[in-house]
């Protein structure tokens, strides 16, 4: 295989299963990966401050996501769960994670999860996505429950490509508009919707009605 090759990182707090992980991935020619744990006080390790395209993170260290993407916005997040929990994929994705896998999904998956993030994509179930977003909604009551409004046609038709699990390029093809141009679109979304992520506005319009 040629092209651009990616670095990955995954940090678990189970120095075994990120080992695991990383020569699991490290063996993909486009991959190059690397184990450790968070640091003290579950802390971003200073070994993240380098380039790095991917960090898989551990579900229980959601809260350094937003450092993460804070020291590099372009970073492609994704959290690792023990299972699917739903409170915890809704606490990733507000915070801007890109991707959700558990220390269940099979190896294939894990490898096409992590090269779709590093293209550029999201790559969770929309159905974990809207349970997710509910289960928050019980938690956190109150919350996300103003009517969204001011989205115009073209955004709503964006929403629903997103929704629909089109990769930006699938959706710039389908609406007949450019890439650049359905970022452009997809950005607006996020500040409209008051998200910081797209899956967080595909979660949040679908609650509201806004998407099927």
């Amino acid at each position: 295989m040629t092209g651009r090759v990616f670095r990955v990182l995954v940090l678990d707090d189970h120095r075994a299963f990120a080992e695991a992980l990383a020569d699991l991935l490290d063996a993909e020619a486009d991959l190059v990966a690397e184990a450790g744990t968070p640091g003290p006080g579950n802390t971003l390790p200073a070994a993240t401050a380098e380039q790095v395209d991917v960090l898989l993170l551990a579900g229980s260290a959601v809260q350094l996501v937003p450092d993460a993407l804070a020291r590099d916005p372009g970073l492609g997040v994704i959290c690792i769960g023990d299972g699917e929990d739903p409170g915890l994929l809704a606490a990733s994705i507000r915070a801007g994670a890109k991707g959700w896998l558990t220390k269940t999904t099979p190896a294939s998956e894990s490898v096409a999860a992590v090269r779709a993030v590093a293209h550029g994509e999201l790559r969770i179930p929309s159905g974990l996505v809207t349970n997710a977003f509910q289960a928050a909604r019980r938690v956190s009551a109150g919350d996300d429950t103003e009517e969204v409004t001011g989205l115009t046609p073209r955004e709503e038709a964006v929403l629903q490509c997103l929704a629909d699990g089109m990769t930006r390029g699938q959706a710039a093809l389908a609406l007949g508009i450019s890439v650049n141009t359905l970022r452009t679109h997809a950005q607006n979304i996020l500040v409209k919707l008051g998200v910081r992520s797209a899956l967080a506005a595909v979660a949040k319009a679908r609650h509201c009605g806004l998407v099927t």
